[in-house]
């Protein structure tokens, strides 16, 4: 995991022995202004984190904090899936940062199953239920990842539960699932920009539609809960046999309105690649879809 503030570049890992069995979780704080300027560096690290019920944590993911609120949050999601742990770091350049936790209840979550996608016996493996980024600004955290979800059929699918949560409440405002009968949502990432707008970048597929990356979002404004329709970022034009990975990614531009996304996609059976596009919200267009603008570069 990566993440940063005005002062610090916070990276977390998962650690594993020279067998393959997992270890521990750990988090390593660099200085942010000596990285910028080349010097020496030197760090601070807390390993074998746990969460509050003392159950090892998996996948901690560090927020990119936004302003100067001179504290730092970490997420992870734990495996009973009832809960979040929320991380909440202050003084982190000294010589005794300051770390605590709390769990904050979830609706009950489980592992997504494979992607089913056409003309192939072959399914893309969807992850695990770990979050792949998060983002703090104005107070909230936002995060997503993958979990089962059932639309009243025979078998589940892969889908996408997002989360705003209020971080000095300690409570989550806003939480729901994404996908919708017989398709896989998959790999969600997030960014969010100065005016309160949310947007998601994700991966899809079925048995009737080749894997692609696809975007979603919604205005600060929208009701709570609620996100517009998907848009295409790239589409592939086969099925992929090669190993698929969390290569989405998001951020915002220096004029904090415009986001930059990445998503990954089939080139060949055998060979992914990642698409690069550029969107923004156009307020009051009713001819853009939902609200969103199509990436205008690529």
């Amino acid at each position: 995991g990566f993440g940063l503030d005005n002062s610090a570049v916070y990276l977390t890992t998962n650690l594993f022995d020279d067998t393959g069995a997992f270890q521990y979780a750990k988090l390593r704080i660099l200085s942010k202004s000596a990285l910028l300027a080349g010097e020496a560096l030197q760090w601070w690290d807390s390993w074998n984190l746990r969460n509050p019920d003392d159950s090892a944590i998996f996948g901690i993911q560090p927020a990119h904090t936004f302003g100067t609120p001179g504290i730092a949050y970490l997420l992870n999601a734990t495996s009973e899936g009832q809960s979040l742990t929320q991380w909440r770091l202050t003084q982190p350049l000294s010589e005794s940062p300051k770390l605590s936790r709390r769990a904050i209840p979830t609706v009950g979550y489980q592992l997504a199953p494979n992607a089913r996608q056409p003309d192939s016996r072959i399914e893309i493996e969807t992850g695990d239920t770990r979050l792949i980024n998060v983002v703090f600004r104005n107070g909230l955290l936002w995060t997503a990842h993958t979990v089962a979800a059932n639309w009243g059929e025979a078998d589940n699918v892969s889908a996408i539960q997002w989360f705003q949560i209020n971080t000095g409440a300690g409570i989550i405002s806003q939480q729901r699932i994404y996908g919708h009968a017989s398709s896989s949502y998959f790999c969600p990432t997030m960014m969010v920009d100065g005016q309160g707008n949310m947007m998601m970048v994700f991966n899809r597929t079925s048995e009737t539609e080749f894997p692609a990356a696809r975007f979603t979002g919604r205005l600060s404004t929208d009701l709570p809960g609620t996100l517009h329709s998907s848009v295409p970022l790239k589409e592939s034009a086969t099925s992929c046999h090669s190993s698929w990975g969390s290569y989405n990614g998001a951020a915002v531009d220096t004029n904090d309105t415009k986001i930059w996304i990445i998503g990954q996609y089939a080139v060949t059976e055998a060979e992914c690649a990642t698409w690069i596009g550029e969107t923004s919200y156009i307020a009051g267009n009713a001819e853009s879809s939902n609200g969103l603008n199509k990436p205008v570069f690529a």
